[in-house]
């Protein structure tokens, strides 16, 4: 990043790759050297923005959580905000001003919550544009409606280009991420819609809205798709303990929802004891 000419760098990271560590690590050099005074963290949510302020006390960065817009000028007790793209959006002046008073390094955590052209974007856009640095860590740089994402450099065929890319195969090659394996499952689904008994299973194609009716029927706790994948997921996982220690062993649920997932998990212990889930 040092020989980065720019104003702006998209670092590509896959999850889990250490995003938030290495977006510390250059606002600490940064304010070390004076080349900024002010740090902001853009972040997608509340909770989002609370770990970035807490993570940044071990550098000695004190970054206020979720500061309101309505509370006026910053504190100079603090070197900077951890605040929601929402809350940048709903008051673009006052970080703009801020902006213009203090020089400032934005770190936009996953920044395809922005959209060039929509409301997000153009906030933030009007707010950090006078920014003396822009730091943009992302692991899905991209949209689904395809839309610009700002600061973010596109090629003639609109994908876009990052600054740095550190993908999963040498994550995995540098011991950071511990490999993933999906494994595929079928089973006959049955389900009623418009008054009418369907059944299928996933190889079947369906509209949008049948195959998401199907998808929910696999995953209701009732039924005895997710029984059969969860003693599966168990099983496997028992195989591994046996051929040796394995440290910070996790199961997890997933669900359309957190109800859901909730359920799923009782239901699981109740079949099984050995299958805990948290």
């Amino acid at each position: 990043m040092r020989a980065h000419g720019g104003a702006s760098f998209l670092a590509s990271a896959t999850p889990a790759a250490g995003k938030t560590t290495f977006g510390l690590h250059i606002a600490h050099r940064m304010l070390s050297a004076k080349f900024v005074s002010r740090v902001v963290v853009a972040g997608p949510t509340t909770h989002i923005c609370r770990q970035w302020a807490a993570d940044a006390g071990r550098y000695g960065i004190d970054l206020e959580p979720n500061r309101p817009n309505s509370d006026g000028p910053e504190s100079a007790d603090f070197h900077g905000v951890a605040v929601t793209y929402q809350t940048i959006a709903a008051g673009p002046d006052t970080h703009r001003d801020a902006a213009a008073h203090r020089t400032t390094l934005l770190i936009a955590d996953e920044p395809h919550h922005m959209g060039d052209l929509a409301a997000w974007g153009l906030q933030t856009r009007k707010a950090f544009d006078g920014a003396r640095f822009r730091l943009l860590l992302s692991g899905t740089p991209f949209r689904s409606d395809n839309s610009a994402i700002p600061w973010v450099a596109y090629d003639e065929d609109g994908v876009s280009s990052a600054d740095y890319v550190y993908g999963y195969p040498q994550a995995l090659r540098d011991r950071v991420c511990r490999p993933i394996t999906f494994l595929p499952y079928d089973g006959e689904m049955e389900w009623i819609s418009d008054g009418r008994l369907r059944s299928g299973d996933f190889d079947i194609a369906l509209s949008g809205a049948e195959s998401a009716r199907r998808l929910r029927t696999a995953l209701t706790p009732e039924g005895e798709w997710m029984g059969h994948v969860l003693r599966d997921a168990d099983a496997r996982l028992s195989e591994v303990r046996a051929g040796g220690p394995v440290h910070d062993e996790a199961r997890q649920a997933l669900g359309p929802d957190e109800d859901n997932a909730r359920i799923i998990a009782a239901t699981a212990t109740r079949a099984d004891h050995t299958i805990r889930l948290d």
